[in-house]
């Protein structure tokens, strides 16, 4: 299994553990994994129909970019989201 691979599923199982309820706590916790410095990253905000999903992490490998929980679903992270909004944060629908 190569290295993003082993990542991408550290990753979805910490935040599956923890359970932010924040986007700073679901920030802090993604960034605190280790090996996440070697490639780049974003955090994305994903609403449907104008209401909110949630939030999903955007892995980027050499040749191909990964989405944590991945399958047009989101962790379940709703509070602290409007600073976010405000900064211009990218806000996604799931397709």
């Amino acid at each position: 299994m190569s290295k993003l691979k082993i990542l991408l599923q550290l990753i979805d199982n910490t935040v599956n553990i923890m359970q932010p309820s924040t986007m700073d706590e679901f920030i802090k916790v993604v960034n605190e994994c280790p090996g996440l410095g070697d490639y780049g990253h974003s955090f994305e905000i994903v609403e449907y129909m104008g209401a909110l999903q949630g939030v999903q992490i955007s892995v980027s490998g050499r040749t191909k970019q990964h989405v944590l929980p991945g399958n047009g679903k989101a962790y379940g992270v709703f509070k602290g989201l409007e600073p976010y909004y405000a900064a211009g944060f990218k806000i996604v629908n799931p397709k």
